[in-house]
């Protein structure tokens, strides 16, 4: 799969701008706008996700024109959260619904030879009832959906491999040649 094609931006802090100053060459439009507020159509749940995104982006890297890119994520990510958690809920209800029925079984199996018949067909209808209220079965996360995440977080520098392309200039470090190291001081 071929590498994904950086930002103007991505280019600068990695510092491959530099060394292939012809594949970014002119004037690329910029949008110097902040990523600014999420949209109005996302929910409180997507809204707390969107600004944990903004929060953790590398400055300079997303801006306004981002933004729907960034509401795109913090819905994916939102859906995401909201069906690992209805999965666990799941589990838990299945497992106790599965402890139940095997209880009534249980109960159903030692009074078989006894003379209950009528405790025994009423604990039979109950186990009946009981299978008819299995917990309605929930799905895991698509692996489509995991994938479109990660390629967005990538795309907004936001994956360890992302960022590690990237480099950041020191505060008011003039940029030196590696030459300089070697040439002698010139005195005046």
């Amino acid at each position: 799969m071929p590498r994904t094609k950086l930002t103007r931006e991505q280019a600068a802090l990695s510092g491959a701008d530099k060394k292939n100053p012809a594949r970014y060459a002119g004037d690329a439009p910029k949008n110097d706008r902040e990523i600014g507020a999420p949209g109005r159509a996302l929910s409180a749940a997507e809204k707390k996700v969107f600004y944990e995104i903004v929060d953790q982006l590398i400055p300079g890297v997303a801006t306004y024109s981002d933004r729907l890119h960034v509401e795109l994520c913090a819905k994916l990510i939102t859906e995401y959260r909201v069906n690992e958690r209805e999965l666990r809920k799941y589990k838990r209800d299945l497992k106790k619904w599965k402890a139940r029925e095997a209880d009534l079984q249980d109960e159903i199996d030692e009074l078989a030879g006894d003379d209950n018949k009528v405790v025994r067909d009423e604990l039979k209808l109950e186990l009946k009832q009981h299978r008819r209220r299995r917990p309605p079965a929930a799905y895991p996360f698509p692996a489509s959906r995991l994938s479109i995440i990660r390629s967005d977080l990538a795309k907004l520098g936001m994956t360890p491999v992302d960022r590690q392309r990237l480099s950041i200039p020191e505060a008011g470090g003039d940029e030196k040649d590696d030459f300089e190291a070697l040439t002698p001081p010139t005195t005046h």
